[in-house]
């Protein structure tokens, strides 16, 4: 059962970052009208993932976002299936968040520093069914996955 303790931990636990992957806001031919709501991850391989599933619509992206910046917007709504994917949603539209982001990387740049860092997963995703079965990263991964998306 996932609840909001849950959603907090993940915030507040090991890492700066968060990741999201995703269409740019440019892809899209309308600007943005859904909930004020952006689901955001601790694990690059989750955003991954996304954006892979993404990338059958269009050149998806990996955004990395300090978890500092986004402290007052930390109470979107939770839901039980957010569990596996180390999830932390956000009171703020994709495309507010984009634009806040550290970072943004490539779908191949992203498969490329996760295959060197040991996980190799699929270039495209007909749905998220890999979600619940993919491993999840270890912090030192995490912070030497960042290194290399940051150019480092």
């Amino acid at each position: 059962m996932y609840d909001d303790r849950q959603h907090r931990d993940l915030f507040f636990g090991p890492g700066k970052y968060l990741f999201r992957g995703t269409l740019p806001s440019s892809a899209f031919s309308k600007p943005y009208q859904g909930l004020g709501v952006t689901p955001t991850s601790t694990d690059p391989i989750v955003a991954t993932l996304f954006a892979c599933r993404y990338r059958m619509m269009g050149s998806a992206v990996v955004l990395l976002a300090l978890k500092s910046e986004f402290i007052e917007l930390l109470d979107g709504p939770n839901l039980t299936s957010f569990y596996y994917e180390c999830a932390v949603n956000l009171e703020l539209p994709p495309d507010k968040f984009e634009m806040r982001c550290q970072h943004s990387i490539s779908i191949d740049d992203s498969l490329a520093i996760l295959e060197k860092l040991g996980y190799r997963l699929p270039s495209k995703l007909p749905d998220l069914s890999a979600l619940t079965q993919s491993p999840r990263m270890l912090a030192d991964d995490i912070e030497r996955c960042l290194q290399r998306a940051r150019g480092g």
